[in-house]
């Protein structure tokens, strides 16, 4: 089973629309998604406020979502106006988790007795 770990790393807001996203994505920070199920629920939500955040501001530039391996970014997408920049708002990278440590009593290694 594949789990993710998702780190946030969180930018000044430039707008009322960015800070609305910035505190959504605020809740997602240094998460654990435990299933593939669970991840692609967390992108669908990501999606869904950036609709509704969208339509909420039409009269500013829209934000856009782009992901690949390991990350996930959300930005105010400003090629169609002058400087050709996107203004991040939120940034998530998306680690696979490889293996999972738990404590246990029972002691794997036996300490051997000698002179101190």
């Amino acid at each position: 089973m594949t789990s993710y770990f998702i780190e946030l790393n969180e930018y000044k807001p430039q707008n009322r629309k960015c800070a609305e996203m910035a505190e959504f994505a605020n809740q997602f920070g240094n998460t654990l998604c435990p299933d593939k199920i669970s991840f692609d629920a967390f992108k669908t939500e990501l999606e869904a406020k950036v609709k509704e955040l969208n339509e909420k501001y039409p009269k500013t530039m829209p934000l856009k979502i782009s992901s690949g391996s390991g990350f996930i970014h959300i930005d105010q997408d400003t090629k169609t106006h002058n400087n050709g920049c996107d203004k991040p708002v939120a940034y998530f990278f998306i680690y696979r988790v490889k293996r999972i440590y738990r404590f246990s009593e029972r002691p794997q290694i036996e300490k051997k007795g000698g002179a101190e």
